[in-house]
């Protein structure tokens, strides 16, 4: 089974590299409910590592067993730290984890104590570059950040197509926006109730103004909760 699981693994995600799997591939992901899980192919490589972990563990094990072969099995066993060393310093200190500021937790409590309804995620793009990230861009942190469910914009820009998200009420947002509509008026067609607006992110202002007049539960130096 997991070899299995593995081969199919190791195939859907080098289909992306294939001539004729490529189109495939492509269309499953800009047409199919769900195809957009299959667009970031290394995600699906997990059976195939895991495979491949057993298989160099049993193997460093057999020949280890055997007297003539240890060397090899010694060899076998550092490959993986011969093959990525920097991985033993966290790629230069590149990885490692990430503190939130205050003002973020000060957040999660105000939205805790705030009575129920779900968030809003502003400016509306999914992708935010956070200073204290390393000032790296990330997935938008909020909706694990809060207890509640989060409304944000799903949709994947590329550099010559955007791939379109899977939830239908921010598509219907995405429009509204396009179309000029006013900001607050579409979040509650799509049953939000607050908004939260990064305002240390490019149209952050415009989002602020948008919903300019709306009662504000908490204001930071770097987060709006209306």
């Amino acid at each position: 089974g997991l070899l299995v699981a593995a081969g199919a693994a190791l195939l859907l995600a080098a289909a992306g590299a294939v001539p004729g799997l490529d189109d495939l591939l492509a269309a499953v992901v800009t047409h199919v409910p769900g195809g957009g899980l299959l667009r970031d192919g290394q995600k699906l490589l997990a059976p195939a590592a895991l495979l491949v972990a057993l298989a160099a563990g049993h193997a460093v094990a057999a020949l280890a067993a055997r007297r003539r072969t240890v060397p090899y099995a010694a060899l076998l066993g550092l490959l993986p730290v011969l093959a990525l060393p920097a991985l033993g310093w966290g790629v230069g200190g590149r990885l490692g984890p990430a503190d939130y500021p205050e003002s973020w937790s000060a957040l999660r409590s105000a939205v805790a104590a705030a009575p129920p309804g779900e968030v809003a995620s502003l400016p509306w793009t999914l992708y935010r570059r956070l200073d204290f990230a390393g000032d790296r861009v990330v997935l938008d942190p909020l909706p694990r950040a809060l207890d509640r469910r989060v409304l944000v914009d799903d949709d994947l820009p590329l550099s010559t197509t955007t791939v379109r998200g899977e939830d239908a009420r921010s598509a219907q947002v995405s429009a509204g926006l396009a179309a000029g509509r006013p900001l607050p008026e579409l979040l509650r067609a799509a049953g939000v109730r607050y908004a939260v607006v990064l305002r240390d992110q490019p149209g952050a202002a415009a989002a602020e103004a948008a919903l300019a007049g709306l009662p504000v539960r908490l204001r930071t130096t770097d987060l709006l909760l209306v």
